[in-house]
């Protein structure tokens, strides 16, 4: 708590807040008050300090049962194919259980639709309790996701727009987020949402081609894109020259064009 006030004293005053679908809805249709609870103390430490809080349903190699966290183990479809965990966490995402598992979240016309239609009510009820409260300003739908199979490597340097990840992008992808909206405005017709493109590429500096998504509240749209940012340069790396690392100004040349398309 003592780090509340140190961060506002440097100038932040917004905070991505992690929450966990494991953690919010831990059985099917059941949801955890407790952990909401604890959820809503927190909530209450940045409210005091004049911090406002964005929700973040965060995910990394989709389970905590892969290696890190995010959808509970009774959501994870992966088609029993093998997985061995990579000691560097990043590399898990290219398990084949691990893309089987992100495949069927996204494939809603599939045999599991049922996986998106939890994580949207998930969200319902995360934005019922919270909506209100003070210091939320608005949810982040899903961090850092992945395209399952379309993920590469290849990929992370070079996104052609006729390619496989282009397509996901344009299709599951815009689609999944047009459910995730319908549901969160139906329960807040006021929040920000938030929305990210897929992991790793984009935030390396390639394009995302997300289509245009509409917000069905009255008034003016109240969504925001929010990229990240990541040099896998640097990452590999450690250091971190102009000169010899163009990610910055490929991811804001990028960041721009997708911006002027919504």
């Amino acid at each position: 708590m003592a780090a509340l006030p140190n961060a506002r004293d440097w100038g932040f005053n917004a905070v991505r807040y992690l929450i966990f679908w494991d953690a919010v809805e831990p059985s099917p249709d059941e949801y955890d008050t407790a952990y909401l609870d604890k959820t809503e103390e927190r909530l209450d430490w940045f409210a005091e300090h004049g911090v406002h809080v964005i929700l973040d349903m965060h995910q990394d190699v989709y389970s905590q049962y892969f290696c890190c966290d995010g959808a509970p183990e009774w959501a994870i479809e992966d088609d029993g194919l093998p997985f061995e965990q990579h000691p560097v966490w990043s590399f898990n995402y290219f398990a084949p259980a691990v893309m089987a598992a992100f495949d069927n979240f996204f494939d809603y016309a599939g045999e599991h639709s049922y996986l998106q239609d939890h994580f949207a009510n998930a969200w319902v009820q995360v934005v019922e309790r919270f909506k209100d409260h003070p210091a939320v300003m608005g949810y982040d739908v899903l961090n850092e996701p992945s395209p399952g199979s379309v993920y590469s490597v290849s990929d992370i340097t070079i996104t052609p727009p006729d390619g496989s990840a282009a397509e996901f992008d344009r299709t599951l992808f815009t689609e999944f987020y047009d459910r995730m909206i319908a549901a969160i405005r139906s329960a807040d017709e006021d929040g920000w949402i938030f929305y990210e493109p897929r992991v790793a590429a984009p935030a390396n500096g390639q394009p995302s081609f997300i289509e245009k998504l509409d917000d069905p509240r009255e008034g003016e749209p109240r969504i925001a894109y929010a990229p990240h940012l990541y040099s896998v340069k640097f990452e590999f790396e450690q250091e971190y020259t102009p000169e010899a690392d163009d990610t910055l100004g490929k991811w804001e040349a990028s960041r721009n064009v997708e911006t002027e398309a919504q």
